[in-house]
């Protein structure tokens, strides 16, 4: 639902129940540290999120099923999603599969990444300049490893897990059965251009393993000149 209403005002005073989303402590606009202030609309019992500035204006109008993250600052990326109804069954027994893709948007409403292609989409690390999104429906099995704009930097399939990164490097992960059809599991690390610095292998590191601050400081050591 996309509303053509300007003001939170004119949203109230059209029948909409809209409430503000802002921290516990908060409850005025003016009061609200946030770039952009996250606000909900209920109608035909469903809701929609959209953004607002501290005036009340509608920068960003209420069309998201879905907001994970806040507009801190102005060139603040937020990650959003949008809910998609699959039907199938017959006539007599109709059944729906409900699931969200997410996407990623900027202070101005305009959407870098589409709600189209992505069940998940998780910033790789603090600096928020590389993303790590997992597939679609009929698509490639894995996770994959896109910038901010779209751009794959490892497509999807290459590797089943690719983990987020800690000091420029990042853990990947390969499942694939050898010859008497038993799960091998074979772990990396990469750099943000993709590269393989540690090649996969059998090696001891185990699901997380970027968790483990000693292990961690083993391979920055041993990859420093990589990154």
């Amino acid at each position: 639902m996309e509303n053509m209403n300007t003001n939170l005002t004119e949203l109230l005073d059209n029948g909409h129940q809209v409430k503000i989303i802002v921290n516990a402590t908060q409850y005025e606009l003016a009061k609200d540290n946030r770039f952009l202030i996250p606000f909900m609309v209920y109608e035909h019992n469903e809701i929609r999120f959209g953004f607002a500035d501290k005036d009340g204006n509608i920068v960003i109008p209420a069309k998201y099923d879905k907001v994970f993250d806040d507009f801190h600052n102005s060139d603040d990326l937020v990650r959003v999603g949008k809910r998609f109804v699959i039907d199938y069954g017959t006539e007599a027994t109709p059944h729906q599969y409900k699931f969200f893709y997410c996407g990623l948007i900027n202070s101005n409403g305009e959407e870098l990444i589409p709600c189209n292609k992505y069940w998940e989409l998780y910033f790789a690390d603090d600096r928020k300049d590389l993303l790590v999104a997992k597939g679609t429906l009929c698509d490639k099995v894995g996770w994959s490893l896109i910038d901010t704009f779209g751009n794959v930097i490892i497509p999807r399939g290459k590797y089943t897990y690719i983990d987020l990164f800690y000091n420029g490097m990042a853990r990947v992960q390969l499942c694939k059965r050898d010859d008497d059809g038993r799960v091998v599991e074979l772990n990396g690390l990469i750099n943000k251009k993709g590269e393989e610095i540690a090649p996969l292998g059998t090696g001891p590191c185990s699901f997380g393993w970027f968790r483990n601050k000693a292990l961690l400081e083993r391979y920055t050591r041993m990859y420093k000149d990589f990154l």
